[in-house]
């Protein structure tokens, strides 16, 4: 079975300009989409 570890990196996230409205929920969005 595979453990989770930390891991810091640098990212860069582009975003629509719709989501302008709330950046937070929308780099949350982004992160969990490439996580899954």
């Amino acid at each position: 079975m595979k453990a989770f570890r930390v891991a810091e990196a640098n990212l860069c996230v582009y975003l629509h300009p719709s989501a302008s409205k709330n950046i937070m929920q929308a780099v949350r969005q982004q992160l969990s989409s490439l996580i899954l």
